[in-house]
């Protein structure tokens, strides 16, 4: 049997530390040095899921082989509606983070976390989500993981997307699921977050316009105003141009 790399506890308060790191936005004299904590939380994460996805994997193997005498260790668990709406939803936000490093090891932590939990067979989320998220997230496109521009853009149809996904859930015929809803409103008002943040940190006085949308999101209730508020990130996004 392979020795227990962490246990339970250590493994949650790690993931505990390491989320909290990516809303670190401390400033001195020095300038963003909240940049290194969050640059270290996304590296840390990585490594982290590693970890999770290895361990699950090891014993996944070991149960195969063990003597009923001698029953392995339960592996790490980890809740997929964490991941969701604490990990990938953190790693998001970051996906817009106004330091050209930072924002591009965002890019490739998420690109990473996906395939990891993808290629085992652990990324339980609704299918029009984890295509969307997968295909924005291509390493195929790192060489632009560094451009404002580029990332921004792109950042802005994941968002139009997910937005989507969840009017046309909400407005299905049939009973709409919950957790397609939660998923898509989790990520949405992260985007949505990372989009304040770069827009307000440029000192942009209109940024009460998109926080109407993160209201519109959290708030369930689904009229004209989006199509508003995408009008106005929209035009955001031509002072990066």
């Amino acid at each position: 049997m392979r020795e227990k790399v962490c246990t339970q506890e250590q493994f949650s308060a790690l993931l505990s530390v390491l989320l909290d790191g990516l809303s670190n936005y401390t400033n001195d004299q020095r300038g963003d040095v909240g940049s290194w904590v969050r640059a270290s939380s996304l590296r840390s994460l990585e490594q982290l899921i590693d970890l999770y996805t290895n361990t699950l994997q090891s014993s996944k193997l070991d149960e195969t082989n063990v003597h009923p005498a001698h029953p392995t260790e339960a592996s790490l668990k980890l809740d997929q509606s964490f991941v969701n709406n604490h990990i990938l939803s953190g790693i998001l936000r970051q996906s817009l983070d106004s330091i050209d490093s930072v924002r591009q090891l965002a890019w490739y932590t998420m690109s990473q976390i996906l395939l990891k939990l993808s290629s085992s067979n652990l990324l339980q989320i609704d299918k029009d989500i984890s295509t969307v998220l997968k295909s924005t997230f291509d390493p195929k496109n790192c060489e632009h993981w560094r451009e404002l521009k580029w990332t921004f853009s792109n950042s802005f149809k994941l968002l139009k997307t997910l937005i989507e996904i969840n009017l046309i859930t909400l407005s299905s015929s049939s009973l709409p699921s919950q957790d397609r809803i939660e998923n898509s409103t989790e990520l949405s008002e992260s985007l949505l977050q990372g989009i304040i943040i770069l827009v307000g940190g440029k000192g942009n006085s209109d940024v009460s316009q998109l926080i109407l949308l993160k209201l519109y999101l959290s708030s369930g209730s689904y009229d004209h105003r989006p199509t508003c508020a995408q009008h106005t990130t929209s035009r955001k996004l031509t002072q990066f141009e």
